[in-house]
């Protein structure tokens, strides 16, 4: 009898911790730039936007070249995560921005870089069931680099976006073997 309660309620406790979790997505195609396939390029000379070594490359020397990629299927109302990198070179003169829709998720970087990627990490809410993520680049010397553009769904309506660990559900378990053999233990102790 008591195998059984136990049982129920472990069953119980899975059920409910499995309850709207779902897996967040990657709403971004090819944010690692092995070509600019699912990119909508600009450019005002033809090569000064290009996919090399896994980066969108921005070669260009004018603010006025860009790449956009059109998100579709937007919750209006949810707030978005994007992360992605840049590497401004160190020799030059340079500027980059990002926008998700009329969001500003990076303001424009100006200046001489340090010649190695640095992650940003943003969020913005979408206005629209569908918006625009763009990328502005220029350096007018050197080379400006975007790579590993990842645009996650971090809020859903009615949903949890939180998936549990493993090693919570580890821990969970071994709580319910601990509280099992306890109450075992009390059960003997008041037979004996």
């Amino acid at each position: 009898m008591y195998f059984k309660k136990l049982s129920i309620a472990a069953a119980l406790s899975l059920s409910f911790v499995g309850m709207g979790a779902a897996q967040a997505s990657n709403l971004v195609t090819n944010g690692t730039f092995n070509t600019l396939s699912g990119w909508t390029v600009t450019q005002l000379t033809t090569g000064d936007i290009y996919a090399s070594n896994n980066a969108a490359v921005f070669d260009g020397s004018t603010t006025g070249e860009f790449i956009t990629q059109t998100l579709s299927g937007l919750t209006i109302g949810d707030t978005y995560q994007f992360t992605f990198q840049v590497n401004v070179s160190n020799d030059a003169p340079a500027s980059f921005a990002a926008y998700f829709g009329s969001s500003t998720l990076l303001p424009a970087v100006n200046g001489a870089g340090t010649g190695q990627y640095v992650t940003y990490t943003e969020t913005a809410t979408a206005t629209a069931a569908s918006e625009v993520l763009k990328f502005q680049g220029y350096n007018s010397n050197g080379m400006t680099k975007l790579t590993n553009v990842n645009g996650i769904d971090l809020t859903s309506a009615g949903n949890v976006k939180a998936v549990p660990e493993p090693e919570v559900l580890g821990m969970m378990m071994a709580g319910l073997a601990v509280m099992g053999l306890v109450t075992r233990r009390k059960q003997s102790a008041s037979l004996a």
